[in-house]
């Protein structure tokens, strides 16, 4: 008897099957600040990695609700993290006021108009 050969006609979906999927995202620092990340991968890094939390609260793109969510939670340095964010704040606020109170006078801002 012949033995039989597996068959070799190729259906259009063997490429997609030898295919790897996409590598799984590593979640890492980087990805916590860019503030391209998806809003659902911040959420994602908040809950599943308590070491990554400080870094979200640098991520101009997290909102208030993600940040109230990583101050309730907590994690290694997210006290310290936002110790550092709200005393830059601090600091650029006093910036801006002091550079008000120097600004100097131009003969436009004597002007009046009646």
């Amino acid at each position: 008897m012949a033995k039989q050969q597996p068959s070799q006609s190729h259906s259009p979906l063997d490429g997609e099957r030898n295919t790897p999927p996409p590598a799984p995202i590593r979640l890492t620092p980087l990805l916590a600040v860019d503030e391209s990340t998806p809003a659902e991968l911040l959420w994602h890094i908040a809950r599943t990695a308590p070491e990554l939390r400080k870094w979200l609260i640098a991520n101009p793109a997290a909102d208030a609700e993600l940040l109230e969510y990583v101050s309730q939670a907590g994690g290694p340095g997210v006290k310290q993290a936002f110790e550092i964010l709200f005393a830059s704040m601090d600091d650029a606020v006093a910036q801006r006021k002091q550079q008000r109170r120097h600004k100097p006078h131009t003969e436009d801002s004597f002007r009046f108009s009646f």
